[in-house]
């Protein structure tokens, strides 16, 4: 059921805002939202993965990786 996958990402995304800024998780499309479909918010973005492409933007990905992993350890304890 993609709901309880939606209300996680919800949640997700409440706990995310408290965090320091830099980091979103897209919101959640509630009105199409079924037990078989999940719509989420467009977010345009560069995949991590592509190193050269996130530096060329004038990112430091060592900067990506501490917030995001910040965030991690703030959810987990």
């Amino acid at each position: 059921d993609l709901r309880f996958e939606a209300a996680a990402a919800s949640e997700l995304a409440t706990n995310v805002k408290k965090h320091p800024p830099g980091l979103r998780v897209p919101e959640i499309d509630w009105n199409y939202t079924s037990h078989r479909v999940l719509v989420m918010e467009w977010v345009d973005g560069i995949p991590l993965s592509d190193i050269e492409a996130v530096r060329a933007t004038g990112i430091n990905p060592d900067i990506i990786l501490t917030k995001a992993s910040n965030s991690l350890f703030m959810q987990v304890f």
